[in-house]
């Protein structure tokens, strides 16, 4: 006759196992992997940097830009003046936007270059 009252011994069993199978390996690989992802949100730049964001994604259209890249997430950075201050762009592989932002206690093309360069980036073109 069938067990119709609930789960056997071999069903809690292999659940039981299922469960650490999850817990100790799915779960924390797929933890890794969403915490390498870029952030492709451009409203994350809104959110962290304000207005300033919306001012530094001017830098896209500016025809006196200064090109990054940097060789290990294969990101570029785009730089232009605006103003007294810089403005910062940094886009994926695909070209989407990761984040904008102003540098605006940098006021002159070294000192820009040496912030990206500290982040990873090499000059690559005008």
């Amino acid at each position: 006759m069938a067990n119709t009252k609930g789960f056997g011994l071999m069903e809690l069993f292999l659940f039981a196992l299922f469960a650490v199978v999850l817990y100790y390996v799915l779960l924390p690989g797929a933890m890794e992997a969403s915490r390498t992802l870029p952030r492709l949100d451009p409203m994350h730049s809104v959110a962290k940097h304000g207005t300033k964001a919306i001012i530094a994604r001017a830098c896209q259209s500016s025809d006196q830009t200064y090109l990054f890249f940097n060789p290990t997430t294969k990101r570029k950075g785009i730089i232009c003046k605006i103003g007294n201050s810089w403005g910062v762009l940094i886009l994926d592989e695909a070209g989407r936007e990761i984040t904008a932002f102003m540098k605006e206690k940098l006021k002159r093309f070294d000192q820009i270059v040496r912030y990206m360069e500290n982040a990873g980036y090499s000059y690559f073109a005008h």
